[in-house]
């Protein structure tokens, strides 16, 4: 595992505690907060100006467009990859998405929100399948949680979405914040 920076570990340790709470339930448990944490990242998206996708609390934090791009990309990424590592594809040796921005930004806030939407759902597609998969215990690792097999990824993107969904609000809250 990644070093994990000293103000993120109790988080992490929270995170997994979380992520096997869910795995421990039925799979409509998972589907359901994808579902839930869809409607709660798009609704602190909705009606956003451009002055306040754009507008970052700091020099070394995101913008929402940011977050928006980062969230969609992972979504996405993850979705394909608990399915993938379910299905047998996928071997602990390879890379794993590194945090950071999407390298897809489309521009436009309107196709921004789409990619978020078709990302999201490319998640949702692949929690309803988790019950099928072939090789369900297959693991990858991820830098700071450790070895997860298909169900703890799709349990990990809500984590992360959540994550995010925090973020926006706290920028939403900053000094400086346009109205």
């Amino acid at each position: 595992m990644s070093d994990i920076p000293p103000h993120m570990i109790k988080r992490v340790e929270m995170g997994k505690v979380m992520i096997q709470s869910m795995v421990d339930g039925p799979t409509e448990v998972i589907v359901q907060s994808l579902e839930q944490g869809k409607a709660a990242f798009l609704a602190e998206l909705d009606g956003l100006s451009a002055e306040q996708i754009e507008f970052k609390p700091a020099e070394d934090r995101w913008s929402i467009q940011e977050i928006a791009l980062h969230v969609s990309h992972a979504m996405r990424h993850v979705g394909e990859l608990s399915l993938l590592l379910g299905e047998g594809q996928l071997r602990e040796q390879q890379p794993i998405l590194e945090a950071g921005l999407s390298d897809e930004d489309p521009g436009d806030w309107g196709a921004i929100l789409d990619l978020v939407n078709q990302s999201f759902d490319v998640s949702l597609e692949a929690a309803r399948k988790l019950d099928a998969l072939s090789a369900p215990d297959d693991l990858l690792n991820h830098p700071w949680f450790g070895p997860l097999n298909s169900r703890q990824w799709a349990a990990f993107n809500i984590i992360h979405c959540m994550v995010h969904v925090a973020q926006i609000t706290k920028n939403k809250e900053a000094e400086g914040y346009p109205s």
